[in-house]
């Protein structure tokens, strides 16, 4: 195969060019947008192909190479060059002189391929008029090969080999003691589709000139008068590693790295936000000092709040696609979910900024906010509560605790921060909790 990744590239542009609304012809070759597009038989044409609809045949020749998507795919003429077709049925009755590359629920080849095939989708039929000259690269929930001169590089729930492969198969495959697989598919209807039984099984026509090398947890099928005349190795698939990142036990010095790592994000994010918004940043710390019992009770109803927020803003976002939908404005209903996916990922992400980078600042500010005389003693105050707060939250059992508390505080600190900001309409703004019980102002 030449080029292997060539037609993830081109699907990717073919999609952009569908969704942008209009097709312009191109300088190598012929881009077509319709419902349905005919290549009628006997038709020769001599470019490159670039098609988008919902159906697609070919019937006559292509001289150059063909790239489709769509709903069905039928090729039964001839492509001189390579095929890449993207769809949820393709079916390949006549002749592809290069590659063929396909994507799709069901995806069935029944002509004749001059190279290699690399086929993915539900079900996989490689059945040729003759043995596919080049390689196969096959992978589907059901895989069923035929005759191919070269290797096979095959994985699937069910895998059958039922003719000649000219070089070694590797496979991986599932329970061959599993039910036999019965596709259904709400797509196209496809008939004489072979019903494949899970796990892998060589019929009695298979005759593998190579190596058999397959992963399974059952011994593979082999119905009287299968060859395989190199070896055959199964091997065991390998369990998931369930512990990619072992625990860093307590006291060791990679946790004083890790936990010497957390210091260093949150004193940083803390500085920062105190240079760019000293003035919220410090009241929200005094509020966090002065009013601990409410800033705890608030953070709990803040925390609630987003909950809310978040299923009210999906639930809205929902029902105004399905009204919208209803009425035919596609439009408006696929921007509809969009923006509610949009609103619901920054409110997420918010959150989760803010208890888990600038939370630790607040309450370690807030808890020394007394002393507060100045820039520089600021920073002092911050880096001593940001240091009382890693140490804390990195004990056992007890850690978790203080995490809680210390996200509930930051929540009430925000919410008592909001309401004092937005005063009744014709009242005088609430007092600042700046400089209450210290006698200090502002520095």
């Amino acid at each position: 195969m030449k080029h292997p990744t060539r037609w993830a590239i081109v699907l990717a542009l073919g999609l952009v060019l569908l969704l942008g609304g209009g097709f312009t012809p191109a300088q190598a070759g012929r881009v077509v947008g319709d419902t349905d597009i005919t290549v009628p038989e006997g038709d020769v044409v001599q470019e490159d192909l670039y098609l988008f609809g919902e159906r697609v045949v070919i019937a006559g020749r292509v001289e150059g190479d063909v790239h489709a998507v769509a709903r069905e795919i039928l090729i039964t003429g001839e492509i001189a060059g390579d095929a890449v077709l993207a769809a949820q049925v393709i079916d390949i009755q006549g002749q592809i002189t290069d590659d063929l590359r396909a994507a799709g629920a069901i995806v069935r080849v029944r002509g004749l391929v001059g190279d290699d095939v690399l086929a993915a989708g539900m079900a996989v039929e490689i059945r040729p008029q003759r043995p596919v000259a080049g390689d196969v690269w096959a992978a589907g929930y059901q895989v069923y090969i035929t005759d191919v001169q070269g290797n096979v590089w095959t994985a699937g729930n069910g895998v059958t080999i039922a003719g000649q492969i000219g070089g070694s198969v590797q496979a991986a495959v599932g329970d061959s003691e599993g039910p036999p697989v019965a596709l259904l598919t709400f797509f196209i209807p496809v008939a004489n589709l072979p019903t494949v039984p899970a796990g892998l099984t060589l019929t009695s026509e298979a005759d593998i000139a190579g190596d058999l090398i397959y992963r399974s947890f059952q011994t593979a099928r082999l119905d009287p008068g299968a060859t395989i005349r190199g070896n055959i190795t199964h091997q065991l698939p390998q369990p998931p590693d369930t512990n990619l990142e072992p625990e860093i036990q307590w006291g060791t010095r990679p946790w004083l790295i890790a936990q010497g790592r957390r210091w260093i994000t949150l004193l940083l994010m803390g500085v920062v936000s105190f240079l760019i918004a000293a003035s919220p940043m410090r009241r929200l710390g005094r509020y966090v000092a002065q009013r601990p019992l409410p800033a705890l009770g608030w953070g709990l109803v803040t925390v609630l709040g987003v909950i809310g927020a978040f299923m009210l803003i999906f639930l809205a976002g929902l029902l105004m696609a399905i009204l919208f939908g209803l009425l035919s404005l596609t439009t408006l209903a696929m921007w509809s979910l969009i923006l509610t996916f949009g609103l619901n990922v920054v409110i997420v992400l918010a959150y989760l900024a803010y208890t888990t980078l600038l939370a630790p600042a607040v309450v370690g500010y807030g808890m020394f906010s007394r002393w507060d005389r100045g820039p520089y003693r600021r920073i002092v105050l911050l880096v001593v509560g940001v240091t009382l707060y890693v140490g804390a939250s990195a004990l056992p059992y007890l850690g978790r605790i203080v995490q809680l508390l210390v996200w509930l505080w930051a929540l009430g600190a925000l919410w008592l921060f909001w309401r004092t900001s937005r005063p009744a309409p014709g009242s005088p703004p609430p007092p600042s909790p700046e400089g209450h019980g210290t006698g200090q102002g502002e520095p």
